[in-house]
């Protein structure tokens, strides 16, 4: 199960928004909001799609950091774990795109 409840709370206190604050930006209640960010609501994909506008990122890095937080373990270790790996990913297609250009 996505845990979009996590991320899209932690992107929120991330850059520093207040519940009412980021309602107002997504044009959507407090409530809603907050039900969301406690696993009562789940997102829809137009939700989604305004925070990725909000936040400056493509909604399927929303999606995927939802679907890849493992459930085991709190939000800072999943984070990391991702984070890690993406880095390496980064790192493999920066190596790639250098041959490519050499």
């Amino acid at each position: 199960m996505p845990r979009y409840n996590d991320v899209l709370k932690l992107l929120r206190k991330s850059e520093g928004y207040g519940l009412k604050e980021l309602a107002k930006k997504l044009e959507v209640s407090i409530s809603y909001i907050s039900k969301i960010e406690t696993g009562t609501k789940s997102p829809n994909i137009e939700l989604i799609e305004k925070y990725a506008k909000t936040f400056n990122l493509n909604p399927s890095i929303i999606h995927s950091l939802a679907y890849n937080l493992n459930k085991d373990d709190d939000i800072k270790t999943n984070f990391r774990k991702i984070l890690f790996k993406f880095m390496k990913k980064i790192e493999k297609w920066s190596s790639m795109e250098k041959d490519f250009y050499l």
